[in-house]
């Protein structure tokens, strides 16, 4: 119950991400995505930062925050991104590939994470060796959070390039981004 509560903020975060996503896609466009990735990878490091030093305070909590909020605008982005860019009668199989692509990382990371956390955990059932041990197991999602913000922020310009325009409006009624010299 109280590891529950603990990360609580995240949950919260990962509520108000998809709420903030288009108002946000309105104001910034096709630099979403690369935001969301790096609240995620910002939240992590600031959570990363904090553990070890004692029982997790506010900056802790916010990071948690942060990092919840990230995945709530990068997951629905990456879903509509990908859609846009499918005929419409792929669209069911192209949602459920993402679904069974999302299911697939999801174990694969949580193997690998935990694995890390349990390593570095060892024997000790300390305090400060759980916190040795998550904070090796926020360490290692920094790298392919990071991957995905050069990724993310990589196909912003290239489809910027490649269509010389710049994604800035943000259609709420099909939830798809619309491309400035589209818009009506």
């Amino acid at each position: 119950m109280q590891s529950g509560l603990g990360l609580a903020p995240y949950s919260v975060g990962y509520l108000l991400g998809p709420l903030a996503t288009p108002g946000l896609a309105r104001r910034i466009g096709d630099r979403l995505t690369p935001l969301g990735f790096s609240f995620l990878a910002g939240g992590f490091a600031v959570c990363a930062s904090q553990l070890g030093q004692g029982a997790p305070d506010l900056p802790f909590y916010a990071g948690l925050l942060i990092a919840g909020t990230g995945q709530g605008m990068v997951l629905p982005s990456l879903q509509r991104i990908v859609l846009a860019g499918v005929e419409p009668g792929h669209a069911g199989m192209t949602a459920g590939a993402i679904v069974a692509t999302l299911y697939i990382g999801a174990a694969f990371s949580t193997a690998c994470i935990g694995g890390a956390f349990f390593s570095a955990l060892g024997d000790s059932h300390t305090a400060s060796a759980y916190a040795r041990a998550m904070r090796l197991g926020l360490e290692w999602m920094l790298a392919p959070l990071t991957a995905g913000f050069v990724v993310s922020a990589w196909m912003m310009v290239r489809y910027r390039s490649a269509r010389g325009v710049r994604v800035t409006a943000f259609d709420e009624n099909s939830s798809t981004i619309i491309p400035r010299d589209q818009r009506g």
